[in-house]
């Protein structure tokens, strides 16, 4: 298809046509590698913003610096398209003289970032397999401005994958979908198609996600693959709520650039049962504290990591933080350095483990995800990739620790029973909060 715009010619396949001929409240591409979306989307944007003034956000689940955006993709396409007369590029935007821009977020906990963006025309979310249900939830009501559109692209992974959920099994109202392959491509060059050849040899079931967009019954280098298949058959992931008397234990992991993330987990007998799910980074212990007593659960233990001796998120460690506000309930997890004693432990309690479906979701998917290295040949290693899915998956760890060993910081915890007892007539959360 050719577009021209002041004199300038915009050529895309066919297949992308609709990004620019038809009006849809969502515009999402997914399938396998080498079907030109990332090109396509942004000849699309630069063609779209000559014709009239226009704010693009282009986003992504975690963007820690430009570099990680999509940026010197769009610039290298204003050089190749000769719009250099029609863009200025500077060193974390792009603007047109009529009023054309195009900036970049994350969206992973930047809820504050994103709120300048609710006047933006069109929200490009790339690489979006991995786009959890709370950024979607933070970010499809922010892009409200009338007409206003969401463009995604992504290669599917897992069908449980949040993003393929909402936008392709079950769409929103106002969405074009396409399920596109390099066979859409008609740039596709042959250096993609001898790296799609070499994997059909050497790997022909991975080579029908990785290129042709199928999806996966589980994540063949998945750590925890074969226990979350078994949480899903035995119906032990739906709805799982909080009886309001069991106590809730919380398990941490700790961060500051990288996720703080906590699950809340209950013991109903033999079972223990994930009723909640917390995540957030670059936050002081303050915040977590907050959101902890906002849920107005009755507290249990809280279970930190070795490393909450440290003053990572605060003044001093956030051992002191935690036991100021909940006197007597704190229990530090000793260092594990071999990670398979970790793993070892997780499998042993997962066939116990039940999970809210909906608010364990984020932490649901950090499992599913986590996953092992793999060398430049493939070949996977005995060590963890260490991404957002680590983080979580780190948490859980800690939970399962826990079940063999920790070390309390005092020895006066009370049970719910006690604390049911002495809060007769009382406010719960509040006695049970220490206040």
């Amino acid at each position: 298809m050719n577009e021209q715009r002041t004199k300038i010619s915009i050529d895309l396949p066919e297949a992308f046509g609709f990004l620019t001929q038809e009006k849809a409240r969502y515009k999402t591409v997914c399938g396998g590698r080498g079907k030109g979306a990332s090109w396509s989307f942004a000849r699309s944007l630069l063609a779209r913003g000559l014709r009239a003034p226009m704010r693009a956000l282009c986003a992504r689940e975690i963007q820690k610096t430009i570099d990680e955006s999509v940026h010197q993709l769009l610039a290298d396409q204003v050089a190749a398209l000769n719009m250099g007369k029609h863009y200025t590029v500077l060193s974390d935007e792009i603007r047109g003289p009529n009023g054309t821009s195009f900036g970049y977020a994350g969206l992973r906990h930047n809820a504050s970032g994103l709120k300048s963006w609710e006047g933006a025309d069109v929200c490009w979310v790339t690489d979006a397999t991995n786009v959890s249900r709370s950024s979607w939830n933070i970010l499809t009501p922010t892009i409200r401005k009338e007409g206003s559109e969401i463009w995604t692209d992504f290669n599917p992974e897992l069908e449980s994958d949040y993003t393929y959920q909402f936008l392709v099994k079950n769409p929103p109202e106002g969405s074009i979908v396409k399920r596109l392959t390099w066979r859409d491509n008609p740039f596709f060059n042959e250096i993609l198609r001898a790296e799609k050849d070499d994997m059909e040899r050497r790997d022909p079931e991975e080579a029908l996600t990785v290129w042709e967009g199928k999806l996966r019954q589980a994540l063949k280098d998945a750590i925890y693959a074969d226990e979350i298949l078994a949480a899903t058959r035995d119906n032990r992931i739906g709805r799982v709520p909080w009886n309001g008397v069991a106590p809730v234990d919380t398990y941490w992991d700790l961060g500051h650039a990288n996720l703080t993330v906590i699950w809340f987990i209950v013991k109903m007998g033999f079972e223990w049962h994930a009723i909640d799910y917390l995540e957030d980074s670059r936050k002081k212990i303050g915040h977590y504290l907050a959101a902890l007593q906002a849920r107005q659960y009755l507290y249990g233990t809280h279970f930190l990591p070795h490393d909450a001796e440290n003053d990572m998120l605060g003044a001093e460690s956030i051992h002191k933080q935690v036991e100021r506000v909940y006197p007597g309930r704190v229990v530090i997890v000793p260092r594990v350095l071999d990670k398979v004693q970790t793993h070892n432990a997780v499998k042993t309690v997962f066939p116990h483990c039940w999970f809210d479906e909906e608010k364990c979701a984020d932490g649901l998917q950090g499992l599913r995800h986590y996953r092992f290295k793999r060398d430049r040949e493939g070949r996977i290693s005995r060590d963890p990739l260490h991404d957002w899915a680590s983080d979580v998956a780190d948490s859980f760890g800690t939970f399962a620790l826990s079940k063999n060993t920790g070390r309390r910081s005092r020895t006066a915890v009370r049970s719910a029973q006690q604390f049911v007892q002495v809060g007769k007539g009382d406010s719960p959360s509040t006695q049970w909060m220490g206040s």
